[in-house]
């Protein structure tokens, strides 16, 4: 419940103006490849920053982030060049103010290809083949329980809860988020966000060159609003009232 209330104000979360609906936590399995160079993470830095992003628009803080080969990055072979001049090579000289471009940029020429794979539980909308599905894992919830003896696992219901599409904002200020974050973050919004009903906004940085920026970007995502809603009840379903009932018979005072 505390999560559910603090969602939204701990994430600079902004109230759209769509009506509030009922929403249910769903896991959703996602796997991207993340390929940059302006940082070379490791791996528990990389997943760090990757659940941290995927909290940010949305996902509960349960998150599980696996990356693999985060340290096998590689250096293209540079092309070099001479100065007719001096026949000095042009690529590790010193420029007119004083330094090298290579060591203002020491990861230039380094790119890192990493595997990634998160689990996640993200707000969808409840439907009703939302709820089929809920009713689905139940009874293999309850499986696992008598097969494992596990009977904690039986008992993690769904919460159903008020939720509404909102607008957030990545940014430092919010996460964080730092100049070599960019190229994580542009991945993460083609490949990923798509995929979790994420729509981008707004967006303020361009990861081409060195920049010293940090990357910021505005979505709109689903979130919730801090009210819990019931769990319906399948047993209980909605009947048209019969034909008899609706027509007094003869002889009798009309129905009430």
């Amino acid at each position: 419940m505390t999560l559910l209330v603090a969602a939204g104000p701990a994430l600079g979360a902004e109230a759209g103006s769509q009506e509030p609906i009922t929403a249910v936590y769903k896991a959703h399995e996602i796997s991207f490849q993340y390929r940059g160079a302006s940082r070379l993470y490791s791996c528990p830095e990389l997943e760090q920053r990757v659940a941290l992003i995927l909290i940010g628009i949305g996902a509960r803080d349960d998150v599980k982030v696996n990356a693999r080969n985060c340290n096998l990055g590689y250096m293209p072979e540079e092309e070099v060049t001479f100065d007719p001049t001096f026949g000095r090579d042009r690529s590790r000289m010193d420029d007119r103010w004083g330094g090298s471009a290579r060591m203002r940029d020491p990861m230039s020429g380094r790119e890192q290809s990493t595997s990634i794979r998160a689990e996640v539980m993200f707000p969808v909308e409840v439907t009703q083949k939302v709820l089929d599905e809920l009713e689905k894992d139940k009874s293999r919830r309850e499986l696992v329980s008598r097969v494992t003896g596990n009977a904690a696992a039986a008992f993690n219901d769904p919460i159903l809860f008020e939720a509404q599409r909102q607008e957030v904002t990545l940014s430092h200020k919010t996460m964080r988020l730092q100049a070599e974050d960019c190229d994580l973050l542009e991945q993460m919004s083609q490949q990923v966000f798509r995929r979790l009903n994420v729509r981008v906004v707004r967006r303020g940085f361009n990861c081409e060159g060195l920049s010293r920026i940090p990357p910021q970007v505005t979505v709109e995502a689903l979130l919730p609003t801090g009210r819990l809603k019931p769990m319906p009840d399948p047993e209980k379903k909605a009947t048209p009232p019969a034909q008899e009932d609706s027509a007094a018979k003869p002889g009798e005072p009309p129905a009430e």
